[in-house]
């Protein structure tokens, strides 16, 4: 499936003054998700419509969602080549929050640095 529903609390049961939560449901997007964007992306290109950073920003979300930070890098590096590909501001946000996610705040830092010196305010 393309995705998965998955149960998570609403707020730590630990915090001063919590309340239970009823749990809610929440989307995950399983890891097959990235090789299907990729697949639908290859498919709108072979039919002739142009590439387009919404594209790249499908990709970066599903690598995000499936919390996979390295593929993210991957995939923009090879927009970058492939397309000459210029970030916007999602694009850098989806960036952020996948190396942010995985703990990989050195990554993230230097991905904010970068924007801010392109004029981006993430």
């Amino acid at each position: 499936p393309m995705w998965l529903l998955l149960s998570a609390p609403c707020a730590p049961k630990n915090s001063p003054g919590a309340q239970e939560y009823p749990r809610y449901p929440r989307i995950a997007f399983a890891p097959p998700f990235l090789q299907e964007t990729e697949r639908l992306e290859q498919r709108a290109l072979s039919s002739g419509m142009p590439w387009s950073i919404e594209m790249l920003n499908a990709k970066l979300k599903a690598c995000r969602e499936s919390g996979d930070p390295d593929a993210a890098l991957r995939c923009y590096a090879t927009a970058a080549a492939a397309h000459n590909a210029f970030p916007d501001n999602v694009t850098v946000k989806l960036l952020l929050d996948t190396c942010g996610r995985a703990g990989r705040l050195t990554e993230a830092l230097l991905i904010y640095e970068a924007a801010e010196q392109a004029g981006f305010v993430p």
